[in-house]
């Protein structure tokens, strides 16, 4: 979700983080969990505080929407717009 929010291919995000297109790759699909250090980086990236993006990473992986109450989805959907406008505005700057 943060990289679709950049603008960027995977190739080109991978290569401003220093990782490859492969282990983006596996984040988004869900293959893999992203590393603290990548998290770090990524973090670094955007310029905001890791602890920023960890409660949003969660939210799209296994999370059957149906099961959440009227409250969590609420806050998932404030959490992502507020996560994208901070992104765009970030990298706007």
């Amino acid at each position: 979700m943060v990289r679709s929010e950049t603008g960027l291919s995977q190739d080109t995000f991978a290569k401003k983080l220093g990782v490859s297109t492969i282990y983006i790759s596996k984040i988004e699909t869900g293959q893999k969990e992203a590393s603290k250090q990548f998290l770090s980086r990524l973090a670094d990236f955007v310029e905001v505080h890791p602890a920023t993006l960890a409660p949003f990473l969660y939210t799209n992986q296994d999370v059957k929407k149906e099961n959440l109450g009227a409250v969590e989805k609420l806050l998932i959907q404030l959490g992502d717009e507020l996560q994208k406008k901070l992104i765009q505005k970030k990298l706007n700057t």
